[in-house]
């Protein structure tokens, strides 16, 4: 099985990642190698994502969700949504403390409409692209059965176990780089 979490950064996503693994998956956070095959329209050559057992998480597979359905099918997709308020507030903090480099400002280009930095931070163009992000994901997997839609609340082992058919593991559900915000 595949999985794929269509979250936006700053949503849970290093928690998810690690979730994953405890659940006995290969779990890939930030798998920004994929970004070029899928610019290019190769990403269906990506041999990596053709392996099974494996899950992925964080930018870019969160906009590449269609051309990742087209290619598995019967992958499960799975959405948590943070409240805007905190992931705005996160985003901005992380856009504050990371080095940029050409692979970030690629790909929040690809994803905001300009190469998001803390110096030009645009809580509109985020408002709307947030937004506009989880109303397009959930939209396009209404009718899907291999999708899972969960607030960051409401984030725990079994609702996630149950959507992956994996036995809840005895331990408590990670939580990394959680932050007040």
């Amino acid at each position: 099985m595949r999985v794929f979490n269509v979250s936006l950064h700053k949503s849970a996503t290093m928690s998810m990642w690690q979730a994953f693994s405890s659940l006995g998956f290969s779990s890939i956070h930030f798998p920004h190698r994929f970004f070029d095959a899928y610019r290019k329209g190769e990403l269906d050559q990506c041999a990596e994502l053709r392996e099974d057992n494996k899950a992925y998480s964080d930018l870019p597979i969160t906009f590449m969700y269609r051309k990742l359905f087209r290619l598995f099918p019967d992958a499960r997709f799975i959405l948590v949504v943070r409240p805007f308020e905190q992931w705005i507030e996160s985003l901005r903090t992380h856009l504050d403390r990371i080095a940029y480099d050409n692979r970030d400002t690629e790909l929040h280009a690809h994803f905001y409409g300009y190469p998001i930095t803390s110096r030009d931070f645009d809580e509109q163009v985020c408002w709307n692209t947030y937004r506009r992000h989880h109303e397009d994901v959930q939209a396009f997997f209404s009718k899907r059965g291999n999708f899972l839609s969960l607030k960051l609340a409401d984030l725990t082992w079994e609702p996630l176990c149950s959507f992956l058919n994996r036995p809840v593991p005895d331990e408590p559900f990670p939580r990394i780089n959680v932050s007040a915000v």
